[in-house]
């Protein structure tokens, strides 16, 4: 978000619990599918705090064993319960942790799992050092979350057909781990950076014009024209501006623009990614991306994330309402006064979290009150606040019939 006062404030611009040797019932598995639908996303990030507490118990537990057989756990918010997998039988200090989590009201299923988390942690390994597996098309090994065994990751590729690479890869995985591997075709991750974003760009990017540092926003497509935009803060710059990446690696022009009351500006770019930027901020570790699954409209009481370029992730934020004036924007505060949002993040995603996997579109970020001072790694000092007006993401695509938030299936 620009550094400006220009609007009047300023624009940050820029338990149930099995007996020690008896398992629950583990007939289906546990999946997103079997999550129950209709809950709000407040109600299932209320649920799932407790389940956060009790996993760290549980990992602190397992901690505390030269030999654990603590296979994995599985979080499922939407129903309450937090399922560990277990190798042989349930006893020890996990065991008691469990216990007492129980007692406390937390439900926590334990259930069988044919391999260890530390044997499937070397089962992988084993599999990232063998010459022949990476030969083989073998990109990515995935210890599962049950304890049945690994999810190997073999490359597309058009060079080979399309069972060969597969069935070789997973071959030759299975024989080097030594363990039950599932194979998955899948393509190269190339890591890319909030600061070096390109090629199908994600939101809550570091984006530059000649006068401004903002964040990029949703990815948006207009499929009757055939265009591609990332959008951000209309007070970032204007119309016909030139825009590049943290690395000043030019990315597109502006193109068009909501209404100043909207605060909505269009790059067009050659390439946009269906995901947005999560985790810490630009030039910091723990970065990570969501799929944008859907988009939704914005409710009071309703609690939301930003994703700044500069900032980082930040949740926690209850809507409280709408302004009517000069801006049509929304007003949220982080509970617990937490930073919401700062200079560099104008522009950036505001979602809520769904299933903790995906993004649900809700709007971009235009301001707040820049009432304290952060400091960035990438930016040095900043201002930044608790507060946080933005604008409604339904409103920005509707300002040019047919342009649409781009969503990931």
């Amino acid at each position: 978000m620009r550094i400006s006062k220009c609007v009047g404030f300023l624009a940050i611009a820029g338990i149930l619990v099995t007996s020690s040797s008896a398992f629950a019932s583990d007939s289906a598995p546990i999946n997103p599918e079997n999550s129950v639908n209709g809950i709000s996303d407040y109600e299932i990030m209320d649920r799932q705090a407790p389940l956060v507490e009790a996993q760290k118990k549980i990992m602190s537990a397992v901690g505390s064993e030269q030999v654990s057989s603590y296979a994995g756990s599985w979080m499922d918010a939407p129903n309450n319960s937090l399922s560990v997998y277990w190798k042989g039988e349930f006893k020890g200090p996990v065991a008691a942790a469990v216990a007492e989590i129980g007692r406390g009201g937390v439900q926590i299923l334990v259930k069988p799992a044919k391999f260890t988390q530390k044997q499937l942690f070397e089962a992988a390994q084993r599999v990232n050092e063998d010459p022949q597996s990476k030969a083989a098309g073998v990109v990515r090994v995935m210890p599962l979350y049950d304890g049945s065994g690994l999810e190997v990751g073999i490359e597309k590729s058009e060079a080979r057909t399309l069972n060969s690479p597969l069935q070789s890869g997973s071959d030759r995985a299975k024989d080097v781990a030594g363990v039950d591997v599932k194979p998955a075709s899948i393509k190269r991750v190339v890591p890319y950076y909030r600061e070096n974003d390109s090629g199908a760009m994600f939101g809550g990017g570091v984006i530059r014009s000649s006068t401004a540092l903002c964040s990029s926003g949703f990815s948006l497509v207009w499929p009757s024209i055939g265009k591609r935009y990332l959008v951000t803060a209309k007070h970032c710059g204007a119309v016909g501006s030139s825009w590049a990446n943290g690395q000043n690696i030019a990315i597109g022009k502006a193109e068009g623009a909501t209404n100043d009351a909207q605060d909505g500006l269009f790059i067009n770019v050659s390439s946009s990614g269906n995901a947005i930027w999560d985790g810490a901020g630009a030039n910091q570790d723990g970065q990570f991306s969501k799929r944008v699954t859907k988009v939704s409209p914005n409710t009071p009481g309703e609690m939301v994330c930003t994703s700044g370029a500069i900032t980082g992730a930040m949740c926690g934020i209850r809507v409280s309402g709408r302004v009517v004036g000069a801006y049509n924007v929304w007003v949220g505060q982080q509970v617990n006064g937490y930073v919401a949002a700062g200079q560099g993040d104008s522009g950036g995603p505001v979602f809520s979290t769904g299933n903790g996997s995906e993004a649900v579109a809700l709007g971009i970020i235009h301001g707040g009150s820049g009432n304290q001072v952060c400091r960035s790694p990438y930016s040095g000092e900043y201002l930044c606040s608790s507060d946080i007006e933005f604008t409604d993401i339904n409103d920005v695509v509707a300002t040019f019939p047919g342009l649409q938030v781009q969503l990931s299936p």
